[in-house]
């Protein structure tokens, strides 16, 4: 499956001798075993000896409807998914640090954004969900997320194309100083438990 590692053993045959693994004609290991992993064609990747996917910094082309980013990856540059307005969903791995500026920008069907558990996230670029219309519900579940997406500078473009955000209830009351909290334009329901599964949640609607 896409995310998977595989290893792989070279055994050569008497008489010969093992020289490296090869991606795209670059020698990546001469160890007879080699590990990598399972991802799909639809990102382009930085990186280095120990961690070749560190960076996904390029959409494939902006025809894509979908992209499974390596659980490997660390950092999702600027514009890496700009124009790309066939994108319906992404998932955002548990180990992405930082999502850059307008990464996501003009994904105009973009609906759904899936964060891992215990995401790392952090920070959220200028203008990374710009022009994401159909992008109308978020769900928050980490603390690191719900920093990320409620400060008051990086919020706007997430926040304002969403009508509602659900907040897991000991994220939200943990984090009570917050833009979202302290926000006029959304009302904020009691707690209560969403039906998909059954965890307590706060729920902001817009105004």
């Amino acid at each position: 499956m896409i995310g998977d590692s595989i290893t792989l053993e070279a055994i050569p045959l008497n008489g010969y001798r093992f020289m490296g693994w090869q991606v795209d004609g670059e020698i990546v290991s001469t160890d007879t075993e080699y590990t990598f992993e399972l991802n799909d064609e639809n990102a382009k990747y930085l990186g280095n000896e120990d961690n070749q996917y560190f960076v996904l910094y390029q959409a494939k082309n902006t025809q894509i409807t979908g992209c499974n980013i390596s659980s490997n990856c660390k950092f999702i540059y600027d514009k890496a998914f700009l124009g790309c307005s066939g994108l319906t969903s992404i998932t955002i791995p548990t180990g992405i640090i930082s999502i850059g500026d307008s990464a996501f920008n003009g994904c105009s069907s973009l609906a759904v954004i899936t964060y891992g558990d215990n995401s790392q996230l952090t920070r959220i670029g200028e203008e990374t969900f710009k022009g994401c219309s159909n992008l109308t519900t978020v769900t928050i579940e980490s603390a690191g997320v719900y920093t990320a997406v409620t400060s008051t500078s990086k919020a706007g473009y997430l926040l304002n194309k969403a009508t509602t955000v659900n907040v897991l209830a000991s994220v939200d009351e943990n984090n009570t100083n917050t833009f979202l909290n302290n926000a006029t334009k959304y009302s904020k329901s009691e707690k209560h438990q969403l039906e998909e599964n059954g965890e307590y949640y706060y729920t902001y609607t817009k105004l």
